[in-house]
């Protein structure tokens, strides 16, 4: 263990290369421990599961993180968080993930080739069965001629992804319900954009004004594309694939109507970043809710020099400072996870806009899949007591629809989403009943926070029915009333009218349940 050159371990000819050979004993010890701890760890459990374990993953942490800090010297660091990349989304499996590393290293002794290669791995989804043209395996490829490999890879790449431009655009159409116009536009759009490709320019300006025309057509929709794509390239060093694009096109066509509020989709962080860059280039500002708050410190450092490029402002509301909540707000895009954060902030900003009169927040939203099965926590909203019933009754709404099918639930969170967007821009409420029927009820008018938490909970009633309704096929008439009876309970319930409630809405056949009660 005194000499790396006797360990024949990829972990540890990593090592070797990275320290120069001059390895401490102990550093070398740790190393070949965890190499042979990984490559046993994937004996195991490969045989029982197809996915790759957390045990997996954590082992391979600490294995990297030794490998980054050997004789006391942080390095290599974005060519390790690449190679982890691989592996945390099931593309490799950690031992596979060494075996390319170790090659790599040995072919390069910089981390720049190093990392650019294993992004190439990543964006174009390359399995460790790739063969290139000639039918050579990726890492006999690498070691073949690594002077030419870059380039070479590169090429092979773009030629197999743009060969499969026909083939994924079908598959769209049929998933997206895509007609032959729209398709056609999408095909030129992403055919040309891909020709432009193979012979850019070095430089080119950013226009913005690609990005305004009130028609999407197919010249305005090829300028936008190629816009963003370049900007892409420039910040990221590769091109978006034939996927990206075609997904972006369809998530801009079937969104062009209307600003977004939300959009239940859980796409690649390429194409969220590239979507998010149109709306805001269209005037439509976007809160992008994560369903982590790593994942969104993550996707915030990875696309800040693409939103930079294009000279969009970025914020996030992960931890508070000395910046007020509306100044979080006031940039073009802003991260935030999970989506606790931004309904505490939003709730407040209504009852604000409510009180006062201040003009609200005009802002759309992405919400990626993951998010919509949170429990509603709201920390932030439990030293306010105004908002306090507003938290209790979400917390209680939400629960309920925790046990409820995926879709159902989907439904749920998009109605609060456009509940919550639609109340920072209305100061007045006329088509609301329920606070007029709790002032004929009582006498007396309600407190303003009251006031909005009933308000928003109505309207919430409003737009989740709405939507259950044109979902007629996915929910049975049996549940929906549940589901009425529910939201019922919980508008008056909630504002501490439980009897006059049971004695104004019970009737012999159909009474108010004493399970109902429990909500209280």
């Amino acid at each position: 263990m005194t000499d790396p050159s006797s360990c024949d371990s990829e972990a540890a000819l990593i090592a070797g290369r990275w320290a120069e050979e001059n390895l401490p004993t102990e550093d070398l010890y740790l190393v070949e421990f965890l190499g042979t701890l990984t490559v046993s760890l994937q004996k195991v459990v490969g045989g029982a599961s197809v996915f790759i374990l957390k045990m997996e993953v954590q082992c391979l942490k600490l294995l990297l993180f030794r490998l980054t800090h050997l004789n006391g010297q942080e390095s290599h660091v974005q060519s390790t968080e690449a190679l982890l990349r691989l592996v945390q989304s099931n593309q490799w499996t950690p031992v596979e993930a060494l075996t390319l590393l170790a090659a790599l290293t040995q072919n390069y002794a910089e981390d720049a080739p190093i990392t650019e290669v294993l992004k190439l791995v990543h964006v174009y989804d390359i399995s460790p069965e790739w063969t290139d043209d000639s039918g050579q395996p990726l890492i006999q490829a690498l070691d073949f001629d690594p002077g030419r490999f870059q380039m070479d890879f590169r090429k092979a790449l773009r030629r197999h992804d743009a060969g499969g431009l026909d083939s994924a655009l079908a598959e769209l159409k049929t998933l997206r319900n895509l007609d032959d116009p729209v398709t056609d536009m999408i095909k030129t759009a992403t055919t040309r954009v891909l020709r432009y490709s193979e012979n850019a320019p070095e430089e080119e300006p950013f226009l913005k004004d690609s990005f305004q025309s009130p028609n999407l057509d197919a010249d305005s929709l090829l300028g936008s594309l190629h816009q963003l794509c370049r900007a892409v390239f420039d910040t990221k060093g590769w091109w978006p694939t034939v996927q990206h694009m075609l997904r972006w096109c369809v998530l801009l066509l079937t969104e062009k109507s209307r600003a977004p509020e939300l959009l239940g989709v859980e796409e690649d962080p390429c194409v969220v970043a590239m979507f998010a860059a149109t709306q805001v280039c269209m005037g439509n500002k976007l809160d992008i809710v994560l369903s982590s708050d790593v994942q969104a410190h993550e996707r915030t450092q990875e696309w800040a020099d693409f939103y930079t490029r294009l000279g969009i402002s970025l914020s996030t509301n992960l931890e508070r400072s000395t910046e007020s909540q509306r100044d979080i707000y006031r940039a073009d895009v802003v991260w935030t996870a999970p989506m606790d954060g931004f309904v505490s902030d939003y709730l407040q900003f209504g009852l604000e806009a409510m009180e006062t009169g201040r003009p609200g927040l005009s802002r759309g939203s992405i919400v990626l899949v993951g998010s919509a099965s949170h429990n509603l926590e709201l920390p932030r909203l439990k030293d306010t007591d105004a908002l306090l019933p507003a938290r209790e009754v979400l917390q209680s709404l939400m629960g309920h629809f925790q046990s409820e099918d995926t879709a159902l639930r989907h439904r749920f969170i998009k109605a609060l989403f456009q509940v919550l967007h639609s109340n920072l821009n209305q100061h007045t409420h006329a088509e609301n009943k329920i606070p007029a029927i709790l002032q004929k009820w009582t006498g007396k008018d309600r407190p303003s926070n009251e006031t909005y938490v009933l308000t928003v909970l109505e309207d919430l009633l409003r737009v989740f029915a709405g939507e259950t309704e044109r979902e007629e096929s996915k929910a049975s008439l049996a549940h929906k009333l549940c589901v009425w009876r529910f939201f019922f309970f919980r508008f008056f319930t909630s504002a501490g009218n439980v009897s006059q409630v049971s004695s104004e809405w019970t009737d012999k056949e159909n009474p108010v349940s004493p399970e109902a009660s429990e909500y209280h």
